[in-house]
């Protein structure tokens, strides 16, 4: 296995434990959001009609999902371009 290869299974793994540790931002944000918005119909819990804990709940769940966005951006970004220089063919081989 070469070098990039295992640079391509690094980020791989570091993407896949990102995309994990994000999983709750959109979680919370779209509950927070459907219980300020959406009114009793769509609440998950009786706890989820006070705005004093769904605004908070709201603004981490966004945190969380800019802050996965800015990890996964540039990972993917790494991988893309390690994978094209590894699908590019060298001078010898044409």
């Amino acid at each position: 296995m070469s070098n990039k290869d295992k640079e391509i299974q690094a980020l791989k793994r570091e993407l896949v434990i990102v995309s994990f540790m994000g999983v709750p931002g959109p979680i919370m944000a779209v509950t927070a959001f459907m219980s300020l918005i959406g009114g009793e119909e769509y609440l998950l819990h009786p706890m989820l009609e006070n705005p004093v804990l769904t605004v908070p709940m709201l603004v981490l769940g966004v945190a969380l999902v800019i802050w996965e966005g800015s990890r996964v951006l540039p990972i993917q970004a790494k991988m893309r371009a390690l994978q094209t220089k590894t699908n590019t063919p060298d001078d010898d081989e044409v």
